[in-house]
């Protein structure tokens, strides 16, 4: 089992220039994992392509925060159902 990593959220802003407040309104809807220890967040390595993708999303598009959010869970459901879907080929191919 591997090790959650998380990032610094000050340093992830400096070297992407995404601005703290974009991030900090994503964790206020839930969309990426963070963890808060006294003032300062931390990121979950792991959501850095969530965070991107709704960063372009945000910026190419002019799509608030509401937005993203409806997005993001239509695409968890998406990726959900590609899964439940290889897993029905897979069981089906065992009758064929």
């Amino acid at each position: 089992m591997s090790k959650k990593q998380y990032i610094l959220l000050d340093k992830f802003c400096r070297h992407t220039n995404i601005s703290d407040v974009f991030l900090k309104e994503l964790i206020e809807f839930d969309m990426i994992s963070h963890q808060q220890i006294d003032d300062t967040f931390y990121l979950l390595e792991d959501e850095i392509d969530t965070i991107e993708r709704m960063f372009r999303l945000h910026q190419d598009f002019g799509i608030n925060t509401q937005g993203l959010d409806i997005i993001n869970e239509m695409l968890l459901r998406i990726e959900e159902m590609e899964s439940e879907i290889l897993y029905l080929k897979k069981r089906l191919s065992l009758y064929e």
